[in-house]
């Protein structure tokens, strides 16, 4: 949809993905993109991987009440330094915020993560200056396999990494 829209600074506000199939992409290499719109993505909406993968100029995301199905969903956006997430429903967080090498502080909190298979490998990687990470409220009942490296090397470097119920 605004893929490869280099110039775009401001997206349109209110953004309703209630009838979507599919939304990959939609912000992708949106170099000078600046925040993220208030979004309504439902359980149709099945993918929205690369979403805002390479948007450079976003620093803060703060995603409330979110369908989440899709992987590199903030791949590449070096200048993000805080990230915050609550009542994210998810089957897929696979790379989500891989080489966001700026981003100092993660917060997810309220995660219904639903998915059968762990789909959350490399979560964090390369995010090099990451000095908190915290979960809070995780739930994640009919996952059956995990792949044994959720996390992998990612969190070595984090300076709090908060686990809670």
């Amino acid at each position: 949809m605004f893929s490869d829209c280099m110039n775009l600074k401001t997206p349109p506000q209110n953004i309703v993905l209630d009838n979507v199939g599919y939304a990959d992409s939609m912000f992708f290499n949106c170099l000078n993109l600046t925040n993220i719109p208030q979004m309504h993505i439902t359980n149709k909406c099945t993918c929205i991987s690369w979403m805002f993968s390479n948007c450079n100029n976003l620093t803060d995301i703060n995603f409330n009440n979110v369908n989440i199905w899709g992987q590199y969903v903030f791949a590449n956006c070096y200048n993000l330094h805080t990230i915050r997430m609550n009542n994210i429903h998810s089957n897929n967080m696979h790379n989500m915020f891989i080489y966001c090498r700026g981003v100092r502080d993660i917060i997810l909190t309220n995660i219904d993560y639903f998915g059968t298979n762990a789909m959350m490998t490399y979560l964090i990687y390369h995010c090099d200056n990451l000095n908190n990470f915290t979960i809070s409220n995780f739930y994640a009942a009919n996952c059956v396999s995990y792949a044994g490296g959720e996390f992998a090397d990612d969190y070595m470097h984090v300076k709090t990494f908060n686990l809670y119920d």
